[in-house]
């Protein structure tokens, strides 16, 4: 008599999953390392994924004259990420602010960060009187999309002119106030290393 399916495919699991567990402990004991392929799995799993988010505005989907109330000149930047990491708890970010272009990178271990909020924190930031619905012209961007954007940034692929060079400059002197105000930054280390 031939088992259920289900019971065959948990077999199959388990089997899977001892196999795998053998050759991670031959990998382990040829590193050198002195730890039982459980031990080195419970590590792993305490681990937690970071993910980037990007909440902006530029060029393309704002008008002028509401890009100039969403924009901070480099002096209130230091205090605006102090400000905006303190309403986003758990995070680092950085804030890409450019006549044409302001720009929060939140790197974050949270399940999912709520598009409201960050819009918040960084309106909150902002003198708004008189303005309809400046949600509207955000966007959004998260994981490897906001990567790439940022790499089409400091690139200058995503400029109002192509091939210029202050776009670069401004994006390491955000990275650098974002060190300087978040001395044990880590999570938005590398994307902007390599960006």
């Amino acid at each position: 008599d031939a088992l259920p399916i289900c019971v065959e495919a948990h077999v199959f699991i388990c089997v899977l999953a001892y196999l795998i567990e053998i050759c991670l402990e031959l990998k382990l004991k040829r590193a050198g390392v002195k730890m039982t392929a459980r031990k080195a799995l419970d590590l792993l799993s305490e681990i937690k994924m970071v993910k980037l988010t990007l909440i902006g505005i530029n060029f393309k989907s704002t008008p002028v004259e509401l890009r100039e109330k969403i924009s901070f000149p480099p002096s209130q930047v230091p205090g605006l990420l102090v400000r905006i990491g303190r309403s986003l708890p758990g995070t680092e970010v950085s804030l890409l602010s450019t006549c044409n272009r302001t720009e929060l990178y939140i790197a974050h271990t949270n399940g999912e960060l709520e598009e409201k909020g960050g819009i918040d924190a960084l309106l909150g930031c902002c003198d708004l009187a008189g303005t309809e619905c400046p949600e509207q012209h955000f966007y959004l961007k998260e994981g490897v999309d906001a990567a790439r954007h940022l790499m089409a940034v400091t690139s200058s692929l995503d400029s109002m002119v192509v091939g210029e060079t202050e776009v670069l400059r401004q994006v390491k002197q955000s990275y650098q106030m974002a060190m300087d105000t978040q001395p044990k930054l880590k999570k938005l280390h590398t994307v902007f290393q390599k960006a």
